[in-house]
């Protein structure tokens, strides 16, 4: 799916682009369609160093009516922006990524124009979502899937001997879903001593929607880089993007 393409078309049709790519057409004649056409523009092209007004942030929701999608569109913009402006030096060597959570469906999508010749991986817990994921996506993208258990020690130690480390990591809601905070701290512990590679980068997010909300801050050494919530319209909840790079000894918190 390329609406960057679509948009730039010399037989343009506003009309069928909305139906193609299941923006509201009627909201699009409201706000005007060259209005319309030079936000999704600005949010669509590859090159995303372009920064959008906050009053075109709540157009474009407006524009796309994806009800919770719309969270995932613009975190991973976010993300982005944030890995470019934090680590930009590092990102240019970002070759092997690993994202945890098939829930990132429009995330993965951006990743992959932002790093078109990493390597991906893509675990989750069950192997249902890993299957439904990869179907939805192999004919696009080039990337490996796999199931993970991040809370089973002998799970973790076989994925990390059979897939080795990574320069980035991405983990979305997944440890909201640990039996207790003894096993979320096991696990982070391992997952970055054991899969992040030196001068890697380890992102957590979390919605503060989440009704048994934890603090993604798990590592106590290093401290996070990063630790920045951020409100992503008045209609979303916030967002906490905490990342690590790995330079420094390590201890989780107590």
């Amino acid at each position: 799916m390329n609406i960057e393409a679509d948009l730039n078309a010399w037989n343009f049709n506003f009309q069928q682009f909305c139906e193609k790519h299941q923006l509201n057409f009627d909201r699009i004649q409201k706000l005007g369609i060259e209005k319309s056409k030079e936000i999704l523009l600005k949010y669509f092209r590859i090159n995303i160093n372009t920064d959008l007004t906050e009053n075109e942030w709540n157009d474009l929701y407006y524009l796309m009516d994806l009800d919770g999608k719309w969270i995932d569109f613009r975190k991973q913009d976010i993300l982005i922006k944030l890995l470019n402006s934090t680590y930009g030096k590092k990102i240019k060597n970002i070759t092997k990524i690993l994202v945890l959570g098939t829930d990132l469906n429009c995330e993965f999508i951006r990743l992959r124009k932002t790093y078109p010749k990493a390597n991906f991986i893509v675990v989750d817990f069950k192997e249902d979502l890993v299957k439904k994921f990869s179907e939805k996506y192999a004919k696009s993208f080039d990337f490996s899937v796999d199931k993970l258990d991040l809370f089973n020690g002998r799970n973790l130690n076989d994925f990390a001997l059979k897939h080795g480390k990574f320069d980035l990591i991405i983990v979305s809601k997944m440890y909201r879903f640990a039996p207790n905070n003894k096993l979320r701290y096991a696990s982070v512990k391992f997952v970055y001593k054991h899969l992040l590679a030196y001068n890697g980068l380890f992102c957590v997010l979390e919605s503060k929607s989440y009704s048994e909300y934890y603090n993604p801050v798990l590592l106590k050494k290093p401290k996070p880089m990063l630790n920045k919530t951020i409100k992503t319209s008045t209609k979303d909840h916030p967002i906490q993007f905490v990342i690590y790079t790995k330079e420094l000894p390590f201890e989780v918190v107590s």
